[in-house]
């Protein structure tokens, strides 16, 4: 009998549950309470200095999905960049590496304007997160355990946050600019072996400039 009370409350207090959530749901029709209003494609570019003993400026192109949510006044990014970043003529990996790195990455940011969305010329904060993979290739082929190796990649996390504005609106078409300081830290070592240690800490600052086109 206690075993069996015991698992009669144990299914009510779950059947009780179930309602709640099921009652939540159907008196909540504005279930998104934070609705999707607006959708973006955008492209941009990703130009910049690099403030690092090794590379000296970052160049590369974006594009994305924005999605603008809770009345227009926050929006969220999701982008892919590839960007390239020569080497100094003084780095101690010019010897090394040919020309310079290719740098692909993967984020997502979240924007929150300070101005409605009527406003000629619209601002915003930005804040976000995006993984880097950094490739390379070596100016003579190495024998790293055994293997000669032309090529090597080495893995990171950007932390970036700035502002930036909307220069010019036109029906379903939005010109924009944003200043964006960032900073990557490497991660483990490269596919091959290479220590990360030989890398400086990458600390950038990107002028992007882009057009976004309303696809919802």
């Amino acid at each position: 009998m206690f075993v069996t009370r015991r698992y009669g409350n144990t299914l009510s207090l779950l059947l009780l549950c179930l309602c709640a959530v099921l009652g939540w749901l159907t008196a909540t029709p504005a279930r998104a309470l934070d609705p999707i209003e607006e959708q973006y494609v955008f492209i941009n570019s990703a130009n910049g200095l690099a403030w690092t003993k090794d590379f000296s400026g970052i160049a590369g192109v974006g594009f994305g999905l924005s999605t603008v949510r809770s009345g227009g006044s926050n929006r969220v990014d999701l982008q892919f960049t590839y960007a390239y970043s020569p080497l100094d003529q003084i780095s101690d990996l010019n010897s090394r590496i040919d020309g310079g790195v290719n740098i692909f990455s993967l984020g997502v940011d979240y924007n929150a304007y300070t101005t409605p969305g009527y406003t000629f010329i619209g601002q915003y904060f930005t804040v976000g997160l995006a993984y880097n993979n950094m490739s390379w290739g070596y100016t003579e082929a190495v024998e790293i355990e055994g293997t000669t190796v032309t090529r090597d990649a080495l893995s990171g996390m950007e932390i970036y946050f700035g502002g930036g504005l909307v220069i010019q609106q036109w029906e379903g078409i939005t010109l924009y600019g944003e200043l964006l300081p960032g900073y990557i830290f490497w991660i483990g070592g490269s596919n091959r072996g290479f220590d990360r240690e030989s890398f400086d800490r990458f600390y950038n600052l990107k002028l992007n400039l882009g057009v976004a086109f309303q696809i919802r």
